[in-house]
């Protein structure tokens, strides 16, 4: 296996229960693009760090359109990239063997990273799985005035980025592993390593 495996994919398609797994099976840090991008709007005045200006998360959902989501999502990963890419490299060069998960890794991003010693995989689902698996996560949307709006904007952004992902991966020839709904955790890492031990 590389010294860094990249897991990337649309939120809620399993990338940091796979990541943990990964990173446990075999003693590599585990480490979140969630988190450093926490860590970059802590000292980042950058307003694309937090599109969310301090409101409830349902909320700017609520009073954004779908193409806003996209648009913000695209800005804010475009900005993180660099703080993304030294993580990748200081583990790539010289740092302990990594697993690197985030919603903000895009394939032909990584396809352009000039280190040999890493590797990806990237997770996919249909719309339906999805959904599915946020309507499941009640926590998630407990306190929301109007769950039907959040859920279909958030969802459909999740699904947009899920198709672009997907579309860029294949047309990369990388790995792939599509979420169905008879995947659980064991099978995902048991798939997992053997792609990413070819």
């Amino acid at each position: 296996m590389k010294k860094v495996i990249l897991i990337g994919g649309a939120p809620f398609t399993g990338k940091s229960t796979l990541a943990r797994e990964l990173a446990a099976k075999f003693n590599y840090a585990c480490i979140s693009t969630d988190d450093l991008g926490t860590a970059v709007k802590a000292i980042s005045p950058d307003p694309a760090f937090n599109p969310m200006k301090d409101l409830p998360h349902w909320k700017y959902y609520q009073e954004h359109t779908v193409q806003e989501l996209f648009d913000h999502t695209i800005l804010y990963h475009q900005k993180l990239m660099p703080s993304v890419k030294a993580v990748i490299e200081g583990h790539s060069k010289t740092g302990y063997p990594a697993v690197i998960e985030g919603w903000a890794l895009y394939p032909d991003w990584v396809d352009s990273l000039p280190y040999e010693n890493i590797d990806s995989l990237w997770l996919t689902a249909s719309k339906v799985i999805l959904k599915t698996r946020v309507l499941a996560d009640k926590l998630f949307y407990s306190d929301v005035p109007d769950p039907d709006i959040f859920i279909n904007h958030y969802s459909e952004r999740n699904v947009w980025l899920n198709k672009k992902i997907e579309a860029d991966a294949k047309s990369l020839g990388m790995k792939i592993i599509e979420i169905d709904s008879n995947t659980d955790r064991e099978n995902l890492l048991l798939n997992a390593c053997k792609q990413l031990q070819t």
